[in-house]
């Protein structure tokens, strides 16, 4: 009997103990919900693309590309000195209508023009020492009379961020501006030789590289009637650049220091350099393009081999191109579609990238 009575007394402890555990644990309103499962985020943008190269010239003799500007995939410009088959004779431009590369205007200059920029597709700039502008009257040479060059000085990059803020950079110091009526000269320490420029749209300042005989690199800043050196490096490996474009409040930059080529920002604001991505040190970038931090582009090569390296918002992927520059040919990017210029087999080419959506 007294068995049976402790047996029933535990089995009701038992089921009162049960109870209040259920009880306790629905009841709990501080317990936090489990966690949902990570969101699995989409890339920013592809990296699926098709790649097609233009040539230009027989071989016998020298054609060659020194940049490119893309309005869009059907308006393409490119300058340099080449035979275009198409339409006989050599001339310094050649224009992509969507069906085919045509020569535009006459032979200006048998050096070849090196830089373009482009306020609009009826107002293009082009610089092969001074600057030459094409517009619905034709081509015309812009008035430097009033600027004196010296020790080799000359005008090979331009940038803009509209027709009256123009600037050009050069070899030896070379630095203009245009405020949409008049082109100026800004005086600079002529050790330096100006390789790119690029800048910043909404304000107008602009951005260009240097080096000198010492392989001492600068960024130099640009505004008004002022070129103020921001940055200067000769022991710090990375940002040894050769390659720089503007991007939301930052530069993207690249170099190769025969150890690694890196990819780099310096953010404008506080000066601080991060890295973003290595490669193998005979891949050799000298031109960034793009205008969103998250796609955007560097071109050059690696010992013969084209290069294009791609960031698409989350990861960076390096591309073989069909051709590799024997010069530093140029680069641009508009929406999804790119170009590559340069120089080889003694013929110019372009190579047109565009992203498969």
């Amino acid at each position: 009997m007294r068995t049976k009575i402790k047996l029933c007394l535990f089995l009701l402890l038992f089921a009162f103990s049960l109870t209040f555990t259920l009880f306790s644990c629905s009841s709990n309103p501080t317990e936090p919900p489990p966690p949902p499962p990570p969101v699995v985020e989409p890339d920013s943008t592809t990296q699926n693309f098709t790649f097609e190269t233009f040539e230009f010239g027989s071989g016998g003799e020298s054609s060659w590309l020194n940049d490119v500007w893309i309005f869009n995939e059907n308006n393409i410009w490119a300058c340099g000195y080449i035979n275009v088959t198409s339409n006989t004779g050599r001339v310094n431009f050649i224009h992509w209508n969507g069906s085919q590369w045509l020569g535009v205007g006459q032979q200006f200059d048998s050096g070849g023009f090196d830089g373009i920029w482009a306020a609009d597709s009826e107002n293009i700039y082009f610089a092969d020492g001074i600057v030459l502008k094409y517009d619905k009257f034709g081509f015309k040479y812009e008035d430097f009379s009033k600027i004196t060059f010296t020790n080799g000085q000359g005008v090979h990059k331009l940038w803009g961020s509209s027709q009256s803020n123009i600037w050009g950079v050069g070899p030896w110091g070379t630095i203009v501006h245009y405020d949409g009526n008049n082109w100026t000269k800004i005086d600079f320490d002529q050790q330096w030789y100006f390789y790119g420029i690029t800048g910043n749209p909404e304000t107008g300042i602009a951005y260009a590289y240097a080096q000198n005989n010492n392989d001492i690199r600068i960024i130099v800043q640009l505004s008004i009637s002022s070129a103020t050196v921001i940055h200067q490096s000769k022991q710090i490996t990375a940002v040894k650049a050769n390659a720089m474009n503007f991007i939301d409040s930052a530069l993207y930059l690249a170099g190769s220091d025969f150890s690694s080529t890196l990819l780099w920002k310096f953010n404008l604001q506080t000066k601080k350099i991060d890295s973003l991505f290595t490669l193998v040190p005979t891949t050799g970038l000298y031109q960034a393009t793009g205008n969103k931090k998250i796609d955007y582009y560097f071109w050059g090569d690696d010992y013969g081999t084209g290069k294009m390296v791609q960031y698409n918002g989350k990861r960076f992927k390096v591309f073989d191109l069909p051709k590799a520059s024997d010069n530093r040919g140029g680069a641009n990017t508009n929406g999804n579609v790119s170009a590559f210029v340069g120089y080889a087999d003694n013929k110019g080419y372009v190579t047109i990238v565009k992203r498969i959506e």
